[in-house]
């Protein structure tokens, strides 16, 4: 089962996470989706990734206010920029004990593409970006992020979180 956690990030959290992204913007500290698996990409345009090494302990915090027990999660946390016609195809998040989206879009249209689909009791359900909004799957349920539309007004911004259990 997708969970869905309204308002999750602290607003000064994510204001520091922008600040943080601009101020690395023309370091070498970016990488690009160049690194996932073929089946992954399959003709995506670039997805741009930072890692958010800086706030992984802010960002767990809100985790555990949901459920103390991700206190025992070691964490990866990383800011995406989605580019016009970037995706992500059907996968499973086998690597992980769980993984979530945080969207950073403080306005989304739909028919932009970007919708995070999933596929729950043989049925494929979508998930629209809102603002701050977090999408947990901790369930390993297959899933994937519609194409972004070339004519989408914005690109579309997200941190990816994944979470493993320590062992």
């Amino acid at each position: 089962m997708i969970q869905r956690h309204n308002n999750f990030l602290p607003n000064e959290l994510i204001s520091n996470i922008f600040s943080y992204v601009k101020d690395n913007m023309k370091k070498n500290t970016w990488y690009t989706n160049i690194s996932w698996q073929d089946t992954l990409v399959n003709k995506s345009n670039q997805v741009s990734m930072l890692l958010l090494s800086p706030f992984v302990e802010d960002i767990k915090r809100c985790y555990v206010q949901l459920d103390d027990t991700y206190g025992d999660y070691n964490f990866i946390a990383q800011f995406y920029v989605w580019q016009r016609g970037s995706h992500i195809t059907w996968h499973y998040d086998n690597d992980h004990s769980f993984g979530s989206t945080i969207y950073l879009n403080k306005n989304w249209n739909r028919n932009d593409g970007g919708l995070y689909m999933y596929e729950e009791d043989n049925q494929i359900k979508a998930e629209e970006p809102k603002y701050n909004t977090m999408i947990l799957n901790d369930n390993k349920l297959y899933h994937s992020v519609s194409m972004i539309t070339n004519t989408a007004e914005n690109v579309r911004t997200t941190i990816q979180v994944w979470g493993d259990e320590r062992k």
